[in-house]
C-alpha cells in the first residue's frame, strides 16, 4: 500500500513540475510577443526644398512617411527646413515610430503645401532611416499633387483618384481619405450632388430636419441639394419630427435606394428581375425595388455567400466605387 501511494505521489510531483514548465514558457512566450519596441532615438533631417524650376518653396510643412505611416512632420519656410543645420535653436525634421521598428526602412517624404501634398524627389535619391542619423536631404517639389498616401496599393485608389481628380470627392484635412472609414450621410450626400452636378440647396430645403443645424457648413448646400430632388431623405422620430443624422454611417441598403433613384430619375423606370439574395426577407419592402435596379446594373453586389447584408455599413472606398459606376451607366 505505501508503495503504490509512494508512486502516486511522484506521479502527483512529476506532473507538477510539467505543468509549472509549460506555465513558465507560456508566460516567457506571452512576453516575447507583447515585448515592447526597442527605444529608437529619432533620426534627424534638414536640407532645402525647391521647386522643378529651381526656385525655393516659399513654404508648407515636410513630411516624412514610413510605410504609410506618418512619423514626422515639421513646417517650413524660405525654401528650407530645419537650417542652418549647426544652429541648435533651429527646430529640425525628427523621424521615429513607437509603433514599428524603422531600421532600414525607406522614408517616402512629401510636401503639404495650401490643402495638399506633393511627392518630392530627394538628394540623396534614397534615405533610409538609421536611429541616431542626422542627414541632409534636399528635395525637389513636384508640379502636381500626390495621391492620397492611404490609397496607394488599395484595391478601390484608381477609382479613388480619379473622382478626386474630377472635384467629385475629396480627402480631410490631413491629406488623407480613410478608405476603410464608413462613409457618412453628410459626406454621400455630398458625394452624390457633386456627381450629379446638382445646384447648391438653400436652408430652405433643410428645414424638414429637427437637426437642421447640425449638418456642416461644408455639406449644407449638396445635402440641400440632395433633398430637394429626393435623393435622401430623413428619419422619422416618436415625437412626429425628422431628423437628418449628418453623421450617422450610410448603410448598404440606403445606398442602394440612393442609386436607384438616380438610375430611374435619369434612365426611367426599369423592371428588373427580382434578385435572389439569401437575406432578400431581411431587406426592408421600401428599398427591395431600388435594389433590384441597382444590382441588376451592377451597380452594387451581394457576398460571395449569397447574401446582400442591408445593414452594413458602405465604407468610403466602397461608395466611391459604386458612384463611379453610376457614372458609367448614366
Amino acid at each position: 500500500m505505501q508503495g503504490f501511494l509512494k508512486k502516486d505521489y511522484l506521479a502527483f510531483l512529476l506532473a507538477l513540475v510539467l505543468v509549472l514548465l509549460f506555465t513558465t514558457e507560456t508566460a516567457f512566450a506571452a512576453e516575447e510577443e507583447t515585448q515592447p519596441l526597442p527605444l529608437q532615438v529619432p533620426a534627424i533631417y534638414y536640407g532645402v526644398v525647391n521647386t522643378e524650376e529651381g526656385e525655393p518653396v516659399a513654404g508648407g510643412v515636410v513630411k516624412a512617411y514610413v510605410g504609410g505611416e506618418l512619423c514626422g512632420s515639421l513646417p517650413f519656410t524660405g525654401g528650407s527646413y530645419g537650417m542652418p543645420e549647426d544652429d541648435p535653436s533651429v527646430k529640425r525634421l525628427l523621424v521615429f515610430s513607437a509603433t514599428q521598428d524603422l531600421s532600414g526602412c525607406v522614408v517616402d517624404f512629401r510636401v503639404f503645401k495650401d490643402g495638399k501634398e506633393y511627392t518630392v524627389a530627394t538628394v540623396p535619391d534614397q534615405v533610409k532611416w538609421e536611429s541616431r542619423n542626422r542627414q541632409q536631404v534636399d528635395m525637389i517639389m513636384s508640379r502636381n499633387p500626390a495621391p492620397f498616401i492611404d490609397i496607394q496599393g488599395h484595391w478601390a485608389g484608381q477609382t479613388v483618384q480619379q473622382l478626386v481628380d474630377k472635384e467629385i470627392i475629396n480627402g480631410y484635412d490631413d491629406y488623407t481619405f480613410r478608405p476603410e472609414n464608413p462613409i457618412s450621410r453628410a459626406e454621400c450626400a455630398t458625394i452624390m450632388a457633386r456627381a450629379l452636378g446638382l445646384p447648391s440647396g438653400s436652408q430652405a430645403d433643410l428645414a424638414g430636419f429637427r437637426d437642421s443645424t447640425t449638418i456642416p457648413i461644408w455639406a449644407a448646400g449638396p445635402v440641400g441639394a440632395a433633398v430637394q430632388v429626393g435623393l435622401i431623405k430623413g428619419y422619422p422620430e416618436e415625437d412626429g419630427t425628422i431628423t437628418f443624422q449628418s453623421d450617422l454611417p450610410v448603410t448598404r441598403v440606403e445606398l442602394a435606394v440612393i442609386l436607384g433613384r438616380v438610375v430611374k430619375g435619369k434612365l426611367g423606370g426599369q423592371q428588373p428581375e427580382e434578385t435572389a439574395f439569401t437575406d432578400w426577407d431581411n431587406i426592408p419592402g421600401w428599398a427591395q425595388d431600388d435594389v433590384n435596379t441597382a444590382v441588376k446594373l451592377g451597380l452594387i453586389k451581394g457576398y460571395p455567400d449569397g447574401a446582400f447584408k442591408p445593414s452594413n455599413n458602405v465604407t468610403r472606398a466602397e461608395a466611391t466605387t459604386m458612384i463611379d459606376r453610376l457614372l458609367e451607366k448614366i
